[in-house]
């Protein structure tokens, strides 16, 4: 199926389902929401607690009667019924008669009369194993006690008719902040939909996935807190990064449902703006939330272990998402500018582009990534001029009658990530014969020949891959190190081209421009993209060396490689 075909099709299901979603009457917090804060989006999507962060972001502004009108949405409506679950860290709240009766399916299709106790059996199953795997095996704080709200201190769950659409949420009262300052923490509550009847994702299946997702915002918000830019301010930090974990953790505890499927055509198809640059990575509302984007959080758990994510978690209680981001991979070998490039280029190999056994675990199942833009590249260089903003991914493909090369564009200036400027560039590839711009700002000479050229303002915020689409590999037949200029505050590791050489160990010596050698290591060679590299952690080295070029030379068993890097403290 032709890329075309499949981005069609995606805008076909998205359209339909966008249509399910507002056909459905609008819940008291989507209204009163609609009427003071008119710039509120309601395509909540699934989970409906970015309804609540909305409420919650806006409530320092409001007036006294607005916060006694919005605090009476947000409170708990009793219900007929509660028992508490298996184990007793949860009481489910339910009704055995009327609208809000839980019921199983049967056949997905219809609902299975006078089943409501057995409904309820379900949940509270799912929500033990779902706190054994989230707490006890992944290590998670446990959401906070509620001073015995609901009946006593265990975990509230409530059982309702949510409308089609919405799959579950979690609730929180904004005056009931543990914390104050510019990160806080909420007891809260759980919202789950009565049947899944008519989801895309119906019955138990979807009942699984929703209460992985909507604990796990339980533990986000009542354990690590949310972060806002200034003690009192109207604006949240990071809420994409809420949504992406709460899907990635449905995909850690139920791995074989699969429901964010639905939502990867938003970010492999249709993340861009009107003008066909890729929106930011960090962008949050209009329709993109971060469930679109939860193959972030796949990537930092295959590509760096096990454990990431706690680990991001854990730091953000100190720190913000993207800082607590940068200072994991630090700790693990890498950054956040290495590591997203990186991320760009799995993100190239999915679908019929999959290759087994490399990149995602599911790639296969996933959309073809849509490209920003496509050049022909023939007797002369092929150019294309754009734009990034400050934290985001350009994908330009460079075509050649048996090959398409694909510029991966990573602008990493996570520095200024929340900055709505955007930074121009431009990227060229040139053939084999042709004449090329000027040597300063030629990136590499590839391997079919020609060269890759790339220019930008602040330079070492960006990394660039020129990758092979027919063979996924890097297409320069001479890398270069990188960042270089090498900024020690700035740049975790360095990695060191190693071309031709297997994996195995290598020497690395540091000269300063008088040739003292001023530190001297042995490293791994890897392979990245069917090149040898060797990445060496900075702080290795940072004490030895003085602002100016410095010569690295490495080693390996195959080949010898000098480097001069700019070195700037």
């Amino acid at each position: 199926m032709t890329e075309t075909l499949h981005r069609v099709l995606a805008l076909l299901f998205l359209s339909c389902l966008s249509h399910a979603l507002f056909s459905q009457e609008r819940t008291p917090l989507a209204r009163f929401l609609t009427e003071v804060s008119p710039d509120v989006t309601e395509r909540s999507g699934k989970c409906g607690t970015p309804l609540v962060f909305e409420a919650s972001r806006i409530w320092p502004s409001l007036s006294s009667a607005s916060r006694q009108t919005l605090g009476s949405i947000l409170q708990r409506e009793e219900r007929q019924k509660n028992r508490l679950s298996p184990r007793g860290r949860f009481r489910i709240h339910y009704d055995t008669t009327g609208v809000h009766e839980p019921a199983l399916l049967q056949g997905d299709t219809a609902r299975i009369p006078g089943s409501y106790e057995q409904y309820v059996d379900s949940v509270g199953a799912l929500l033990e194993y779902c706190w054994d795997q989230e707490i006890t095996v992944l290590g998670f704080d446990p959401p906070p006690a509620d001073n015995g709200a609901g009946g006593g201190d265990e975990y509230d769950v409530y059982i309702v008719e949510l409308g089609l659409g919405t799959f579950g949420s979690t609730f929180w009262d904004p005056e009931d902040s543990l914390e104050t300052g510019v990160r806080q923490r909420y007891p809260t509550y759980i919202v789950l939909d009565r049947d899944y009847l008519g989801e895309r994702t119906p019955g138990l299946n979807g009942l699984r996935v929703t209460v992985a997702h909507e604990f796990h915002h339980a533990v986000q918000v009542g354990a690590y807190g949310i972060w806002r830019t200034g003690p009192s301010s109207g604006s949240y930090l990071d809420l994409y990064f809420y949504e992406l974990s709460a899907v990635w953790i449905e995909e850690s505890v139920f791995g074989d449902v699969n429901d964010y499927y639905f939502d990867l055509p938003r970010f492999f198809n249709m993340f861009e703006d009107a003008l066909g640059r890729a929106k930011a990575f960090n962008t949050y509302g209009g329709g993109y939330l971060g469930y679109e984007r939860s193959v972030w959080a796949l990537y930092l758990e295959k590509r760096f272990g096990s454990g990431t994510l706690k680990q991001i978690w854990e730091s953000m209680r100190t720190v913000p998402a993207i800082p607590a981001m940068d200072a994991v991979l630090r700790s693990r070998g890498s950054d956040l500018r290495s590591a997203f490039v990186e991320f760009g280029t799995w993100n190239l190999f999915t679908a019929y582009r999959a290759r087994p056994g490399e990149f995602y675990h599911e790639a296969s199942s996933y959309p073809p990534l849509s490209l920003n833009g496509t050049t022909t590249v023939s007797g002369s260089a092929g150019t294309v001029n754009g734009s990034a903003a400050p934290w985001s991914l350009q994908y330009q493909g460079f075509e050649f009658p048996d090959d398409t090369l694909v510029a991966v564009l990573a602008h990493a200036d996570v520095e200024n990530a929340n900055s709505t400027a955007f930074t121009p560039y431009q990227v060229s590839v040139v053939p084999p014969g042709s004449p090329s711009p000027p040597s300063s700002t030629a990136l590499q000479t590839l391997m079919r020949g020609g060269a890759a050229h790339f220019v930008s303002e602040s330079y070492e915020r960006w990394r660039t891959r020129f990758v092979s689409m027919v063979s996924a590999v890097n297409a320069g037949s001479n890398s270069v190190p990188a960042p270089n200029p090498l900024r020690l505050s700035e740049a975790a590791v360095l990695t060191l081209p190693a071309d031709r050489s297997a994996p195995g160990r290598a020497d690395v010596s540091i000269f300063t421009p008088s040739l003292d050698l001023v530190y001297r290591g042995n490293h791994e060679v890897t392979l990245l993209l069917g090149k040898g590299v060797v990445i060496i952690p900075v702080s290795g080295f940072s004490d030895r060396v003085s602002s100016g070029v410095h010569f690295f030379h490495v080693t390996t068993r195959e080949e010898e490689h000098t480097w001069k890097v700019l070195v700037v403290r």
